[in-house]
């Protein structure tokens, strides 16, 4: 999803970040279109933990506590790109470029379409990724 809310704000609170903000990277990453190394920057929200699952939620989301146990989390996607663009085309389409079609695609092409004069399955193009 381009434009996303990270991960790190919303769902998934790293503890160590705040123990390591301001201090340079401990670690050695992959070269990526942004190269400059900064130091670590920590979310600004505090997280709370809420239902009986206790799933840590972002300040930024008041309401969701309410709902806590009604929502899956996943914490467990990757992706072999560091680029978000490159991970994004591979996420749905198995391919780490534009032009290969995507799940919904092959499923639609899989499963046929309820009515012939109407496309299955539509991908709108989102020109804030360029």
């Amino acid at each position: 999803m381009s434009g996303g809310l990270s991960h790190i704000d919303s769902f998934d609170p790293k503890p160590r970040l705040a123990a390591e903000a301001g201090r340079p990277m401990p670690f050695q990453t992959e070269r990526t279109m942004f190269n400059e190394d900064g130091n670590i920057l920590p979310s600004p929200w505090e997280f709370t933990r809420y239902g009986q699952s206790g799933i840590p939620v972002s300040a930024l989301f008041p309401h969701i506590g309410s709902v806590a146990d009604e929502l899956t989390i996943i914490r467990s996607m990757t992706a072999p790109f560091m680029e978000h663009a490159q991970a994004n085309f591979y996420f749905h389409a198995g391919m780490p470029f534009n032009g290969f079609p995507s799940m919904g695609a092959w499923v639609t092409y899989g499963l046929g379409t309820e009515n012939q004069n109407l496309p299955g399955y539509v991908v709108m193009l989102d020109d804030s990724a360029d």
